[in-house]
């Protein structure tokens, strides 16, 4: 466990009111603005309800250009939230 080793979060989260929330690596000036961002502690489920509630459905079925980046430590459910059983769709 990386917690227990002493590692730390280098990732900056900021959700400043009115503006879209904004991410930045390390000691990188550089920020980074998304739509959305969820913390380490939010669940899948949260997560998958969040999109569906949104109007990401809607658009990608209207044609729009969408991207998901899912960011994270090896092991982390990144590929098991982003979905990988497509039988069912």
């Amino acid at each position: 466990n990386e917690k227990a080793q002493g590692c730390c979060n280098t990732i900056k989260v900021s959700t400043p009111e009115g503006k879209d929330p904004y991410l930045q690596l390390g000691s990188d000036d550089k920020i980074y603005t998304y739509d959305t961002i969820f913390n380490s502690t939010t669940s899948t489920k949260d997560v998958y309800n969040s999109i569906l509630s949104s109007s990401i459905p809607d658009k990608l079925l209207k044609g729009y250009n969408l991207t998901v980046l899912a960011y994270g430590q090896t092991g982390s459910g990144k590929t098991y939230t982003m979905g990988t059983n497509w039988k069912d769709l």
